[in-house]
């Protein structure tokens, strides 16, 4: 995870916002948050269904992760 957040961090814009998520106030916790979720909706107001298709099918492997995590703790 780390790792993802370093590359991501490398992004001029989106750097920025994670790094001051990371080290910032609460409120600009919630204010990146609000921030990506306003980003998905414009995606979707612009693109149509495939943004709201897409990002459903980047969330499987996550929710399917998290399944396995979740109903085999003996496994890990």
């Amino acid at each position: 995870m780390e790792f993802a957040v370093a590359l991501l961090r490398h992004i001029p814009v989106l750097g920025w916002l994670i790094k001051d998520a990371q080290t910032g106030s609460d409120i600009s916790k919630i204010l990146f948050f609000a921030n990506i979720l306003m980003a998905w909706i414009l995606a979707i107001y612009a693109f149509g269904y495939p943004a709201f298709i897409l990002t459903a099918l980047a969330l499987v492997p996550i929710v399917f992760f998290a399944l396995i995590s979740v109903t085999a703790q003996d496994g890990f």
